[in-house]
């Protein structure tokens, strides 16, 4: 099924102004080249001008520049190697192969240790490099087939062995020394992580769409259920914000419910539990977009915990579901989006996740016939599944 337009009349308007005035402050800011990358290769079809077609031009370029430099870490997001390579696979396509094929040695000779010792999650560790490999999957390029398959199946071998095991399934826990010094203050003894960012739910999420290739690594459709078994059995009666879900587990420290979000709360995990445990996904994303906007805690419109964000995450749920309700809840977050002003808009920068770029990708997205496939770097790609409304 195609993708289809949320937004029509005065608000697609609407919309596509406030997106066009976001590009072109982001054409005129330094910025991380992933992000630049990325938001340019849509940016530059919704608004065919030669500003837009010039960024993505110099966003490509400071790309391969950074790549050049190397990068200070394999992170998939933070400038990350992970992420320069998901960016050159998904905009670049078969004109980086060359450069694809020196990031897939380095990333295959990173993960070619006896014991992992690293973060587990999608932002900092192996989680997030399996997004590297899955956009790498989709090259039709000789030989990349081995590659990804050697990548993941080392990865899905380092999940199985550092996994936490109980009779309520598996978790990954977050030991101090991964913490940084702030945060290992608050949890000396370390802390579990259940959200799609930094925890367990971007585990289920990846775990699941790496069983479902062609030819999955053994082990990948059975970790996945296990650790699904666990996050479900971490659910509870709502508390004060709504959230049935922990943000994160602690020895010592009180229990901390988190917002609906992507990077933690119920509505990320509605995303990572959409294939392994479907119906709990939707019943999930439903009781999120019946809560109070005010439960939301918004103060920004990005991606990782704003209205624009927000509103992204039901409009794909509502287009992999044909709920109408969904559909509703996102149009209301989008409304919201576009009643901020530009303080509001630029309040946590220019950047994909947490800023502005973001915020005018899911615009782009809510009045565009062009799928959103950017947000397979966040492991929101639901499938398009219905018809027309």
């Amino acid at each position: 099924m195609a993708w289809r337009p949320l937004l029509d009349g005065e608000l697609a308007d609407s919309a596509r102004m406030i997106a066009r005035e976001l590009a072109l402050d982001l054409a005129e800011q330094p910025g991380s080249p992933i992000d630049r990358t990325i938001f340019w290769a849509y940016a530059s079809n919704a608004f065919d001008e030669p500003f837009a077609v010039t960024a993505l031009d110099t966003a490509i370029a400071e790309l391969v520049a950074h790549l050049t430099r190397g990068p200070a870490h394999a992170m998939l997001f933070n400038d990350g190697l992970c992420g320069v390579g998901w960016a050159l696979a998904h905009v670049v396509e078969g004109d980086s192969e060359e450069l694809l094929a020196t990031i897939d040695a380095a990333m295959l000779r990173r993960l070619a240790v006896a014991s992992w010792l690293g973060d587990f999650d999608l932002s900092q560790g192996l989680t997030g490099y399996a997004v590297y490999f899955l956009e790498r999957a989709r090259s039709g390029v000789p030989g990349v087939q081995r590659v990804v398959r050697d990548g993941l199946a080392r990865i899905v071998a380092h999940l199985e062995a550092t996994a936490c095991r109980t009779a309520d399934g598996v978790y990954w826990h977050t030991g101090p020394e991964l913490l940084p010094e702030d945060l290992r203050r608050r949890y000396p003894q370390g802390r579990d992580d259940f959200g799609l960012a930094h925890g367990l739910a971007g585990v289920i999420a990846v775990l699941s769409r790496i069983a479902a290739l062609a030819d999955p690594p053994a082990g990948a459709n059975a970790l996945a259920a296990e650790a699904t078994r666990y996050l479900i059995a971490q659910r509870h009666g709502p508390t004060e914000i709504g959230s049935r879900f922990p943000a994160l587990l602690a020895p010592g420290v009180p229990y901390e419910p988190a917002r609906a979000a992507w990077c933690y709360g119920d509505l990320g995990i509605a995303f990572a539990l959409w294939t392994t445990a479907p119906d709990l996904a939707r019943e999930t994303a439903l009781d999120c977009a019946s809560r109070p906007l005010a439960h939301g805690q918004i103060t920004d419109c990005a991606l990782c915990h704003g209205s624009g964000g927000l509103g992204h995450l039901y409009n794909r749920l509502g287009q992999a579901s044909g709920d109408e309700r969904l559909v509703d809840a996102a149009r209301r977050w989008f409304e919201l989006t576009l009643l901020a002003d530009r303080a509001t808009l630029l309040k946590t920068g220019r950047g994909l996740v947490d800023g502005s770029a973001g915020a005018a990708l899911a615009l782009i997205a809510a009045t565009s016939s062009t799928e959103p496939s950017w947000d397979r770097l966040m492991v929101c790609d639901l499938p398009v599944t219905v018809g027309q409304r």
